[in-house]
């Protein structure tokens, strides 16, 4: 006898159809479907909020990132590398110190060479190619 297989959104369906027909009670039918009835509860709001959209898995994805650098950091950064070519992280954290001394937070070396990375003002540095050791390093 071969498995029945469902998929989680056939299942978040037929809970739906069950409890719009009213026929069983809300927390006997979250017993039934093995969620909890907050979970019941969500997934029969978002049902109804957005139709049958709403039951899908939702993105788990951060929408901003906390920490990231701002914008006008970012811009300050690359216009003084792009007045300046040869400078590099170790000499632009400096002088952002000193030049916006009232700034809160001055970026770490690794953040400013990391930005520059990004904006493609960094060409990589050619990789030395390895020279295998001799099998012969002593004499017999």
């Amino acid at each position: 006898m071969p498995w029945k297989e469902t998929k989680v959104i056939e299942e978040r369906i037929k809970f739906i159809a069950a409890v719009k027909s009213g026929q069983w009670c809300f927390a006997d039918l979250c017993r039934d479907f093995n969620i909890s009835r907050k979970t019941g509860y969500k997934y029969l709001k978002n049902y109804e909020s957005e139709g049958i959209d709403g039951l899908k898995d939702k993105s788990r994805k951060r929408i901003t990132q906390s920490n990231e650098t701002p914008e006008k950091i970012v811009h300050l950064i690359v216009s003084l590398r792009e007045d300046h070519p040869s400078w590099g992280p170790k000499k632009l954290r400096p002088i952002l110190k000193a030049k916006f001394h009232r700034m809160k937070q001055i970026p770490s070396e690794t953040t400013i060479g990391n930005i520059l990375r990004k904006k493609g003002l960094v060409k990589p540095k050619k990789k030395r190619p390895r020279v295998p050791q001799s099998l012969f390093l002593f004499p017999m």
